[in-house]
């Protein structure tokens, strides 16, 4: 299922040089943090700062709500690591796979 293409939904520049764009990856759909269990993609709400203790381990955040200046986004700048900030989290499933792409255009993510 195509969920759609994004434009400027990444939090902010530097996040975009993450390793974790253009892949495939599995995700999770987590409330907390005790919901991580080892994927590497994690769906939550908001860029809650309890989720930093993951960041050795996910590649991808996506989130529905945040700011370039949360304290989760700027841990994930100096980790490496990509957020992605989205609308209609609730379009995925509890668990799964996607894939993440880069163009000009934006940031196509497809749910396997």
């Amino acid at each position: 299922m195509k969920l759609s293409s994004w434009r400027n939904m990444l939090i902010a520049k530097a996040l975009v040089e993450g390793q974790a764009l253009d892949g495939t990856f599995t995700y999770s759909k987590i409330n907390e943090v005790s919901d991580y269990h080892g994927e590497q993609c994690i769906v939550v709400k908001t860029l809650d700062p309890d989720y930093s203790l993951l960041l050795g381990d996910v590649q991808v955040i996506m989130s529905e709500n945040g700011s370039a200046l949360s304290h989760l986004a700027i841990l994930a700048m100096e980790y490496g690591k990509t957020i992605i900030l989205i609308n209609g989290t609730t379009a995925f499933k509890r668990k799964g796979r996607l894939k993440i792409s880069r163009s000009s255009e934006g940031i196509s993510i497809e749910t396997e």
